[in-house]
């Protein structure tokens, strides 16, 4: 499969974009609607193993990346490419390709979660990955030409699992039983494929997982979802298919995979909504295959959810020993009070390498954690004829019930901080975990699901005639990444008087000490009118002649998405509104 860096680029920043429905003269029937929703669509994913293949365009020999033991990121190829170009230009191409955190050393993991636990995410010191490049027998496109001779490999029954392994650079093919070892072995030979370019071993299949449990007043992925009267699975994360509100889910957690039912679903004992589409199943051989265990389902009008809101929970250490958690392990931290980083995910276009942490939130362990092991790999569900394409093996643990986790990592941005790249959807259970990545969940609905919270932006008017400085227009926008507040004057002049505020109270009591040129973000801590913790300064950008703006990152007001602000000046006294505040929500 071929495709230009353009339109792979494209294909990662629509992750961000949904479509709109195109307008019709006549209102559609009830019955084409219904068709309309449910009907189920196959499209091709942007996998990783197609990222690998276009940068070996441009780096030769190139064949793969991944994440070790230590934290380095180990950069292979098969030529001695790395002397004809530099570091610097391989680095460059993986930044383009994968984005910049890519390029980062991965934090001690539990050095990040006592940052999560204290909310001092901000206090980590990041520092450049040590990259070091290595020699290998194979180029990427050496193994995924072997690979595509294996299609009939499918046929033979005991098979569970074909993968490019690019960290030990072979294929890697598991079966389910060692009789089979040898057999499969020979069949791999007559395509030609070197002995020390492939190994069989046997590995069970994904075994899907049927088995945080509280009704929460607003839906939020991590939380348990219940169907067909006594299972429960969890729901995954919120989105908008198309103008659709809802959220997904894996298939098996329903009435019928492959099929719209549509299934009921609920959540705390609650209806919340119901099946409106699946991924859609093709023919490979005497199987059935299909890029994703996902369904979308639609929430019931009224239903309230955010968009990229996924459960805080502590990490659950446990897991792996207990028979069921604890209270404390699945309880829902401050699920009102966090903002950002804690409670709203961000969507990155960026495909999960080997060697990444990765965390998992379900309604049976909570929250763990674990190492991305295996990438673009064909894996059976266990009992089934259903082969799952392309899926992404990890190392956190899940029981029943965890099935539609939403899967997910905590990533470092020079210019937003840190922030959570949504990575896919849990499928399976035990202690070597299976997910299908974001790209492939997106083709199997086919379309580009809106998964992080839209830009929201209000404003408020004043009237002129009031003493200078005299406020005209306060306007608040902002998105996950950044706040930007502009306040119009209604004189020029204004500008140059030192001394006003912008109040925010929700969650946290902030205020913004301001003039033309600087101004300081401080909080009060105690509800005292101190003001007292400085969280973060910057410089005051003037628009025109008598409009200044304000802009810093969200992180620094997580509950911005739901305060009351107001400007005032302490020179006039003059305030917009001039009775009761701008509310955000």
């Amino acid at each position: 499969m071929k495709k230009d860096i353009k339109s792979i680029i494209a294909f990662l920043l629509a992750t961000l974009l949904f479509s709109a429905c195109s307008s019709v003269k006549t209102p559609p029937s009830e019955q084409t609607l219904l068709a309309e929703e449910t009907k189920q669509i196959i499209d091709n994913p942007i996998s990783l193993d197609d990222q690998f293949l276009e940068l070996s365009k441009s780096i030769p020999g190139f064949a793969g990346i991944y994440h070790d033991e230590n934290g380095e990121l180990k950069v292979l190829s098969a030529t001695n490419g790395f002397t004809t170009q530099s570091t610097e230009d391989v680095s460059a191409k993986l930044s383009a390709m994968f984005g910049e955190q890519i390029l980062y050393e991965q934090v001690d993991a539990d050095v990040l979660e006592k940052a999560l636990e204290t909310q001092s995410l901000d206090s980590i010191t990041v520092k450049d990955a040590l990259i070091s490049y290595e020699m290998v027998n194979y180029s990427f496109a050496e193994l995924v030409a072997w690979r595509q001779q294996l299609n009939g490999i499918w046929e033979m029954a005991d098979v569970n699992q074909v993968d490019i392994d690019e960290k030990n650079n072979r294929l890697s093919i598991s079966v389910a039983a060692q009789k089979s070892v040898e057999q499969v072995s020979n069949y791999i030979r007559t395509q030609g494929i070197p002995d020390n370019a492939f190994m069989v071993d046997v590995q069970e299949g994904g075994e899907a997982g049927l088995s945080l449990r509280n009704n929460y007043p607003s839906n939020v992925g991590g939380l348990q979802l219940e169907f067909n009267t006594s299972s429960v699975c969890t729901l995954g994360f919120n989105a908008r298919l198309g103008s659709t509100n809802g959220f997904v889910t894996n298939a098996h957690c329903g009435a019928q995979q492959g099929v719209v039912t549509p299934t009921i679903y609920r959540q705390g004992g609650n209806q919340i909504g119901r099946e409106m589409r699946e991924a859609t199943m093709w023919t490979c051989g005497a199987n059935r295959c299909r890029w994703a265990d996902v369904a979308f389902a639609r929430y019931d009008t009224g239903e309230a959810f955010e968009l990229g809101g996924i459960a805080y929970t502590y990490h659950n250490s446990n897991a792996r020993t207990e028979a069921a958690a604890s209270a404390s392990d699945l309880e829902v931290r401050d699920f009102e009070r966090h903002g950002l980083p804690y409670r709203y995910k961000i969507i990155a276009g960026v495909n999960p390498v080997v060697g990444e942490r990765v965390y998992k939130t379900g309604r049976t362990t909570g929250r763990t954690r674990g190492n991305v092991t295996a990438t673009c790999v064909d894996i059976r569900q266990n009992g089934t004829n259903i082969v799952n394409r392309c899926q992404t093996r990890a190392s956190y643990f899940a029981r029943g019930g965890d099935s539609g986790s939403p899967v997910y990592k905590f990533s470092y941005y020079s210019n937003t901080g840190w922030r959570v790249e949504l990575k896919g959807i849990n499928w399976s259970q035990g202690g070597a975990n299976i997910f299908s990545p974001i790209s492939n969940v997106n083709a199997a609905l086919g379309t580009t699901l809106l998964v992080t919270r839209p830009a929201t932006s209000r404003t408020v008017y004043d009237g002129s005639g009031g003493g200078s400085p005299d406020f005209r227009q306060l306007t608040v926008a902002h998105t996950d990444n950044q706040v930007t507040i502009d306040i119009r004057f209604n004189r020029a002049s204004d500008l140059a008087n030192a001394g006003h505020n912008v109040y925010l109270y929700g969650t946290y009591r902030d205020t913004i000490n301001f003039s033309r040129s600087n101004f300081s973000l401080r909080r009060d801590n105690d509800s005292n009118g101190h003001f007292e913790t400085n969280l973060t300064s910057g410089s005051v950008t003037q628009l025109n002649s008598t409009t200044l703006r304000i802009q810093f990152r969200s992180s620094y007001l997580p509950d911005i998405h739901t305060k009351r602000v107001w400007a005032y000046s302490q020179t006039s006294r003059d305030r917009i509104p001039n009775s009761g505040h701008l509310q955000m929500q």
